[in-house]
């Protein structure tokens, strides 16, 4: 039997696939987590770093962008995953000092090499 998934983050629709066990895709808008058409949440397919931090037993949390990735899309389902993941105290990638301290320091060395590139 073929499937047709489409990713939670951005709902963009995949090709067909034939086992959801096997299934591991990361889509272009970053998001790990996909659905199966027509299944509703017993059609839900996420990696295992997402049912470990579901049952309590990953240690580190991720950031939510790490699930869903960067995709401004919204849904029902993807509303509610975001709210469990809340609960259990993961951010997006935005609203942690670390990752935003990292991000303006990766902007300006960019900045930096596009100057000293005009300046050649």
């Amino acid at each position: 039997m073929t499937y047709i998934v489409h990713c939670v983050g951005c709902g963009i629709f995949t090709a067909g696939i034939y086992s959801r066990e096997e299934f591991r895709h990361t889509c272009s808008c970053g998001s790990v987590i996909f659905v199966i058409k027509g299944l509703g949440n017993k059609g839900l397919i996420p990696p295992i770093d997402f049912i470990l931090l579901m049952s309590g037993r990953l240690l580190q949390l991720p950031h939510i962008d790490q699930f869903l990735g960067s995709s401004l899309h919204t849904n029902p389902r993807k509303r509610q995953i975001i709210s469990e993941l809340r609960k259990r105290g993961c951010i997006w990638s935005t609203e942690c000092e670390n990752c935003h301290q990292k991000i303006i320091s990766e902007k300006i060395k960019e900045l930096e090499m596009e100057e000293s590139s005009q300046c050649e």
